[in-house]
């Protein structure tokens, strides 16, 4: 944790909040941080790790595939999708304008995280809405800049195939039917690697190649 406590834009106070997060495994380690609408911070984790995380309310433990959610006043830290639940490698998490969290994963696909958010045992895995693909990063389009008709959908760095895709959500039960639309942005270049994708304040996309 940084603090600025005389305005200079330098950060004058430093704390380390939790360790023990597991770094087994070069490019699966905690990432994809994210703000949820309700205040709890979200970081994912890929299956090359295990993390042993000592916190006030005892050890918080990850030994697989997962994500963390941070309560931070408490810091509560609550593992989530365990024992491969879930995604395998995820790297990119965002909410919906009714907080509904998504994820997609470096290997397998898109997944509806929210039928997930309690940490318990013998869970059930969640199947994924998404094909596999390579991506990594994924945002939500609200911005008022942009086309009525991509008002809602998210947008997913795809590093493998060169694009930025965009993906429509349909109700499907107490679940979602997910739909691939036109791609935002395609490239021939072999180069361009889009690896994150999000909104600004001011309404533009920002893209991390």
């Amino acid at each position: 944790f940084l603090e600025d406590t005389d305005g200079d834009l330098q950060a004058d106070k430093r704390r380390v909040l939790l360790g023990g997060f597991g770094n087994g495994d070069s490019h699966q380690t905690i990432n994809s941080f994210i703000w949820s609408p309700d205040g709890e911070l979200y970081l994912g984790q890929g299956d090359g790790c295990e993390s042993r995380v000592e916190t006030p309310w005892g050890n918080s433990e990850l030994f697989q595939a997962g994500f963390y959610r941070l309560r931070p006043r408490r810091l509560q830290l609550d593992p989530l999708l365990d024992d491969f639940m879930g995604p395998g490698n995820p790297w990119g998490v965002a909410f919906n304008k009714w907080g509904q969290i998504f994820c997609v994963d470096g290997a397998g696909g898109v997944t509806f995280l929210s039928t997930g958010q309690i940490p318990v045992h013998h869970r059930r895995r969640l199947g994924r809405i998404g094909d596999p693909g390579g991506y990594c990063g994924v945002g939500l389009l609200d911005g008022r800049h942009l086309p009525e008709d991509y008002q809602g959908d998210f947008v997913v760095g795809d590093f493998k195939q060169n694009r930025i895709k965009r993906f429509s959500l349909k109700d499907d039960g107490a679940g979602f039917q997910l739909e691939w639309e036109e791609p935002l942005l395609t490239s021939s270049h072999r180069n361009f690697r889009p690896v994150d994708v999000k909104v600004g304040p001011d309404g533009a996309v920002y893209i991390v190649d």
